[in-house]
């Protein structure tokens, strides 16, 4: 059985169905009670004509398939969650305006989708618009019986990067280290071009990990295996657990990026990842060939593929000569 009941942060009256489907009451809109017991009789009216069948939900307005959703997500959200949720909305109203649920289709979804990208709207908004609003509506929609799937799911948003990684030129990196102010960084740098590792794994290097002349690991993101020959520059220095917290990382970043403006490189797309990229780049001039690199870098890869051609003492060579 359905009622109306009062909740303490509004005046309004709210609609508990009492069905286990609604796992949330919906606002009347109204603090007449009067008023409310009519739009209670109405919406039981709904219930039963949706549970028998016989409503028509062709006819459901995309806009009242909005409004549910953003009752709904009022009750189980955070205040900024709610505000990201209305600045995703309101393009989306503004372009499905007049339109019923039912009409709503992939093509519709994707067109939306350019229409988007060609306002210079930036992937990553265009992504959470489809993605996470819209994609809510639609999963309410269902759970309603308004629609039988979710146009959404077929939509993909590819998110390109505006500023993309850019190689450090070998001199440059040579001056970046000579002005670093300790010689932690000095070697955390050196540490970071000459094999190659990104920052958090060259920073928490284990004794275990540094023998015979070269590193032994794991890449954290990928699991992939890495086997980097030492550069001859840190044969004699401690390469191990440099920086092992997240916190002196992120001092360590502020202060590359002062290095970075100091050799005149101020352009976005230059950071700590760009040492990464910089040796992928060296050694592919330099002739090491590119799945020896991939052994190198602990780049995605095939698990089934042979590392048979794998030639350490060339890599080693070429690596001595950055």
């Amino acid at each position: 059985m359905s009622s109306l009941i009062k909740r303490n942060n509004s005046k309004n009256w709210y609609y508990s169905s009492g069905d286990t489907r609604y796992n949330y009451p919906r606002s009347t809109g109204t603090a007449n009670k009067k008023l409310a017991r009519k739009i209670q009789a109405k919406w039981d009216e709904e219930r039963i004509l949706k549970g028998a069948g016989i409503l028509n939900h062709s006819n459901i307005a995309f806009i009242q398939a909005v409004r549910e959703y953003t009752q709904q997500q009022r009750l189980v959200c955070k205040d900024s969650t709610l505000n990201t949720i209305s600045t995703c909305t309101k393009p989306i109203l503004d372009y499905f305006k007049g339109y019923y649920i039912s009409q709503i289709e992939a093509k519709e979804v994707n067109a939306y989708k350019l229409y988007r990208l060609d306002q210079d709207v930036s992937t990553k908004a265009v992504k959470n618009e489809i993605k996470w609003v819209l994609n809510g509506i639609f999963k309410l929609a269902i759970l309603n019986k308004y629609v039988h799937s979710n146009p959404t799911k077929e939509i993909k948003v590819k998110q390109v990067r505006k500023n993309p990684t850019k190689v450090i030129p070998h001199e440059k990196i040579m001056e970046i280290i000579h002005l670093a102010d300790s010689q932690r960084d000095k070697i955390y740098i050196k540490v970071l071009y000459y094999t190659g590792l990104s920052s958090m794994d060259a920073g928490t290097l284990q004794k275990d990990q540094v023998k015979d002349g070269h590193i032994e690991t794991r890449r954290r993101k990928t699991n992939n295996p890495v086997y980097i020959p030492i550069h001859k520059d840190l044969k004699d220095e401690d390469i191990t657990g440099l920086m092992p917290t997240k916190r002196e990382y992120h001092c360590f970043y502020q202060r590359f990026k002062t290095l970075l403006n100091k050799v005149g490189l101020t352009d976005k797309g230059y950071n700590v990842m760009s040492l990464r990229h910089s040796i992928n780049s060296r050694l592919a001039e330099m002739g090491l060939h590119f799945e020896d690199r991939k052994k190198i870098l602990g780049h995605a890869t095939n698990v089934n593929r042979d590392y048979t051609h794998y030639n350490i003492e060339h890599a080693e060579k070429l690596i001595n000569k950055l």
